[in-house]
């Protein structure tokens, strides 16, 4: 509802979204005029939707969930956070197949690193601190290089994983964007197949991957 409600009262402004599905979140950033202007912006929102909460913040440089997001001369830049009372190295906790769970959780986090971090030296940092999570909790080092190798060979772009060329980690960038994009148009296609009964589900249990 927030999003739609956005979409509609903004069609002129130029407005950076993020959205947390699961968590029904968005935040933007505002451009296109001063506070009080903004002001009235959330207060279209809010006569549209009441049941819509804000919660605002005027900085050169925010945190939201996992994002660090700073204005730099008037360029969007983000990057990973972490909050620092959160322990570092962790995986997810599971239970059952847990290297099935983790092998998962090594690409979405490597997908989420590209997508926040707008600065190729800070995607290097944090791919480092991905692999060094996975091997300090056990994992092999075949396991590693075989989910990275295979995140930047789905591109084509191995070259990637060693380069500081922000030109081509822009490209890199580009081309997950493109992905998800895809990626979330097919799930809505699926999902009205699955609504008319036209959707067949097969499970299966396997192992894959090197531990």
């Amino acid at each position: 509802m927030a999003k739609t409600n956005l979409k509609t009262a903004t069609a002129k402004q130029r407005i950076f979204r993020k959205a947390i599905n699961l968590l029904n979140q968005i935040f933007f950033t505002w451009n296109n005029g001063n506070e009080e202007e903004l002001v009235s912006f959330l207060q279209t929102i809010r006569d549209k939707s009441p049941n819509v909460q804000f919660q605002k913040l005027i900085a050169s440089s925010v945190p939201f969930l996992n994002a660090f997001v700073q204005n730099q001369n008037s360029n969007l830049f983000s990057r990973i956070y972490r909050h620092p009372f959160i322990q570092g190295y962790s995986l997810p906790y599971e239970v059952g197949n847990t290297k099935l769970v983790h092998s998962d959780w090594l690409r979405s986090v490597l997908i989420r690193a590209v997508c926040y971090c707008s600065s190729v030296e800070d995607f290097n940092l944090e791919r480092i601190y991905l692999e060094l999570t996975c091997l300090t909790n056990g994992y092999s080092l075949r396991f590693v290089e075989t989910h990275v190798q295979h995140f930047f060979n789905f591109f084509h772009l191995h070259p990637m994983r060693y380069s500081r060329d922000q030109i081509m980690y822009n490209k890199f960038r580009h081309n997950w964007f493109n992905y998800i994009k895809i990626q979330h148009e097919l799930s809505d296609q699926l999902q009205q197949f699955d609504d008319k009964g036209q959707l067949i589900h097969l499970n299966y249990l396997y192992e894959y991957g090197a531990r």
